[in-house]
């Protein structure tokens, strides 16, 4: 008996999460799940590694780690509706989660100095920013960085959009350069008062 079902839950993934890790369909998944599809072994490789795992307790054969445990190792992240716009801009609407990503703390502490419960994902909708970041991307935001000391990577809102772009500081002048690393679009030249901060991107992740 497989508890594939059990451990995904446990960990606050969806299927849809666990098959853009695993680069399935979300059907395979619940097949996975139903039993109604047999486990091959490098699928079940993939799966270990997604859920963070065992082939043991995938297969009913090791218990399962109980949710203090989890909540120990693991800081759930939410992904918000509310997509931040790598083109054009979107309009940003009631900001609703989704579901959640896990993120080992231990990680999480490498990355940014930030409580994990400040944090948020966003998905990218555009490609001024490709190749570096794509449409559809997952970039994890850090919104206690609203202050633009350092170059880097930022969410900025513009009116009613949101935008990610790379903001460059220029300390001659006393401002700051919005550009898209797809040079078919334009840069921008703008006082840092002028813009507006939601937080820097600390990192990005793509299925392939």
């Amino acid at each position: 008996m497989s508890n594939l079902k059990q451990i995904r839950r446990a960990k606050g993934l969806t299927q849809r999460h666990v098959a853009q890790r695993v680069g399935v369909t979300e059907g395979t998944i619940s097949k996975y799940e139903r039993e109604d599809s047999r486990l091959s072994l490098p699928v079940l490789h993939q799966l270990t590694v997604a859920l963070d795992t065992t082939i043991a307790a995938i297969a009913g054969e090791a218990p399962i780690k109980e949710d203090g445990d989890l909540e120990v190792d693991f800081a759930m992240i939410p992904v918000v509706d509310a997509r931040a716009s790598a083109g054009d801009g979107s309009l940003v609407g009631r900001e609703q989660v989704l579901y959640h990503n896990a993120y080992r703390r231990q990680w999480l502490r490498q990355v940014t100095t930030a409580p994990p419960e400040r944090l948020v994902v966003l998905e990218v909708s555009g490609d001024s920013m490709f190749p570096t970041v794509a449409n559809g991307d997952h970039i994890l935001v850090d919104p206690t960085k609203i202050q633009i000391d350092t170059d880097g990577i930022y969410v900025i809102r513009k009116r009613d959009t949101v935008h990610v772009k790379r903001i460059t500081v220029n300390m001659g002048s006393d401002s700051v350069v919005i550009k898209s690393d797809n040079p078919a679009y334009a840069t921008e030249t703008v006082r840092p008062e002028d813009v507006e901060v939601i937080g820097r991107v600390v990192w990005l992740g793509r299925q392939v």
